[in-house]
């Protein structure tokens, strides 16, 4: 899907990789082709597509899942 989603100019890609604990974010870039988005060193990814919108990656890892409301909050939304 990734470059099918590129060539439609979808502007933000993240694949997601439970069993290996692994997230890799991309952002279209103005070349019209995907480039890396790494998380921050404090492990946060900041949207380039939604304003104000951040993902903690250890957040998709931690078990048990962390409180909905509580990640709600701190991303702002409550």
């Amino acid at each position: 899907k990734f470059v099918e989603y590129e060539q439609e100019g979808i502007p933000e890609y993240w694949i997601i990789d439970p069993l290996r604990k692994q997230a890799e974010f991309y952002h279209l870039g103005k070349d019209k082709l995907y480039h890396l988005s790494p998380p921050n060193a404090d492990g946060v990814y900041y949207s380039k597509s939604v304003d104000g919108f951040f993902l903690t990656v250890d957040w998709l890892w931690q078990d048990p899942l962390p409180d909905e409301l509580e990640v709600l909050r701190q991303i702002g939304v409550l």
